[in-house]
Parts: structure tokens; C-alpha cells; sequence
């Protein structure tokens, strides 16, 4: 995306702090367009027009992605995330873009970031299992293609990533400080630290998804299928966080291609899509809540 505008910029941006600022701007504006897009799917446009606008502001992908660390790679998964998911949906429901949409996000999520990818790469599979009738494998097995197609459109940069190790200084991946075993989320430190506000944070995005997800439980018809989704995400949002803790040490230590991820906090972006999705389920629930919860929540939000 910089690329594309840097003509445009010529020699007045030399360093391309300007270029990187214009990504970041685009890559948050369509961040909340895909996720409002997706999110239409499981609820109403005001529900998903709701949280949408909660995406934008959660506090990993604003404070810590964009502000804290300017993790630009990774920022833009925050725009691939919510097509891939809007693209299983349309799989699911046999919409003729399906397949393609599907084989593209997935495609733009890999030359993004591989990190995030494999962190994310369940949630779909299961998401398209999920939502498939009892005994029938197609939904899943068209995911899955899909995925694979997009894997392979993804290759120009997948091939040289596999067959290039050895030009990469693999000790400073491996040593202490990359280390996925140094970044657990309960590891003592300074209050004002980085790990402590990562802690504060991740915590309270959790909250905020459980707490929507027992609202949307609490209120929302027993027969509204609302419901089952929002146990669905619920289920991804607690998953994502006990793999950013020492919990699930022995999964990052056998499972090798979750070490590609490097740091376990960045389950946060599975976090943060889980989060907006009951945010979404939880919208017309809230909307007959007493005002005390309702109160609460706005508080949580804030």
C-alpha cells in the first residue's frame, strides 16, 4: 500500500514515516468496513455497525499496534481477519463469491503476517465446522480447499520463507529475548511496564467479550441461533487467551509451527475478533438490559 502512494509522494517523505502514517490510516479505515461487513452477516447493520466501531478502538489493535508499537504488518491482519471470516459465511451459505473471497483474505492474511496466520488458521476451520448441518462435511471441506487455494496464491512469498532458512540468523529468533517462553502474559513486571499494560489490556478486552457473551446468554431467546454463535466465540476468546499463558506451554513447545508466531500475546488478534462478534450477538440483548448493566457496559467500553 505504500508503495502504491510513494509516486505520488516522490521525495518529500525520504525516511517513510509519511508512507507508513498513510498505511496505518488506510488499514484502519478498512479494518472497520470489514469487520462491519462480516459482522452484518451474524446480526442486524445497527448491531454490526456497533461493533465495528468497537473494533476500531480496542485496545490492542489502537494502543498497542498502531500508537504503542507500529506493528504495521500486523496491523493490516486486523483488515484480512474479519474477510476471512465474512468469506467462510459466504462459503457456508453458497453465495457464488464464497470460494474466491475466501481464497483471496486468506491469501492477503498470509502476506501479511505468517505469525498471525497460524495463530488464526483454527478459527475458521472450526467456525465452517460449526455452522455445517450435523453429518455434512461439505461447508468444511470447501473451507479448507479454499484455504489451500489461498495458500498457494500466497507461495511467492511462502516458498522463499521455507527454503531460505538457512540465510537467517535463526540464533536471534531462537534466543531468550524471541523467545515464546519469555512472553507469557502473567510474568512479573514494573507496573507501568510494556508486559503490565499487555496484561491490563488483554484482561480487560476478555471482560468485555465474556461479559457480552453472558449478556447476549441471559437475554436473547432460548431458540435464537444468536446464542450458538455467541457460545462459539466466547469459546475462541478464552482459548486465545489461555495461549498467551504458560498454560499451554506444552502445545507451544510440540506444536513447532505455533513458534512461528513468536510471541504468544499476539493471540490477541483472535482475541479482538472474538470480542467484536458477541459485542455483535450481545447488541439487541443490550438493548433491552436494565439500565445498570447497560451503564456497566458503557464503562467497561470506556
Amino acid at each position: 500500500v505504500s508503495a502504491l502512494v510513494a509516486p505520488l509522494i516522490g521525495t518529500l517523505d525520504q525516511n517513510g514515516w509519511l508512507l507508513a502514517g498513510i498505511s496505518c490510516v488506510i488499514a484502519m479505515i478498512l479494518s472497520g468496513h470489514a469487520a462491519y461487513f462480516w459482522l452484518r452477516g451474524l446480526t442486524s447493520p445497527a448491531a454490526a455497525l456497533f461493533a465495528a466501531t468497537l473494533y476500531l478502538i480496542l485496545p490492542y489493535h489502537t494502543a498497542l499496534d498502531l500508537y504503542n508499537r507500529g506493528a504495521l504488518a500486523e496491523l493490516w491482519t486486523f483488515v484480512s481477519v474479519p474477510l476471512v471470516l465474512w468469506s467462510v459465511w459466504a462459503v457456508l451459505r453458497r453465495k457464488q463469491w464464497g470460494v474466491v473471497g475466501l481464497a483471496v483474505s486468506y491469501c492477503t492474511l498470509l502476506l501479511c503476517h505468517v505469525g498471525i496466520a497460524v495463530a488464526f488458521s483454527l478459527v475458521p476451520l472450526a467456525w465452517a465446522y460449526f455452522l455445517s448441518e450435523p453429518g455434512r462435511w461439505r461447508g468444511l471441506l470447501l473451507t479448507a480447499g479454499a484455504m489451500a487455494i489461498g495458500t498457494g496464491l500466497a507461495a511467492v512469498h511462502l516458498i522463499p520463507l521455507i527454503f531460505e532458512q538457512s540465510n537467517v540468523r535463526a540464533d536471534l529468533t531462537i534466543s531468550a529475548f524471541y523467545s515464546y517462553s519469555n512472553w507469557w502474559l502473567f510474568q512479573r513486571a514494573p507496573l507501568l511496564y510494556y508486559r503490565s499494560r499487555m496484561l491490563f489490556l488483554t484482561i480487560s478486552t476478555l471482560a468485555l467479550a465474556l461479559g457480552m457473551w453472558w449478556c447476549s446468554r441471559r437475554l436473547l431467546p432460548a431458540q435464537d441461533p444468536r446464542r450458538r454463535y455467541g457460545s462459539f466465540y466466547a469459546g475462541v476468546a478464552s482459548t486465545s487467551f489461555l495461549m498467551m499463558t504458560q498454560v499451554t506451554s506444552p502445545i507451544w513447545k510440540y506444536v513447532r509451527p505455533l513458534q512461528q508466531v513468536l510471541f504468544p500475546y499476539r493471540f490477541n488478534v483472535v482475541l479482538a475478533a472474538a470480542t467484536v462478534a458477541l459485542a455483535a450477538i450481545a447488541f439487541p440483548a443490550l438493548r433491552r438490559a436494565s439500565g445498570s448493566i447497560r451503564i456497566f457496559f458503557a464503562l467497561m467500553v470506556l
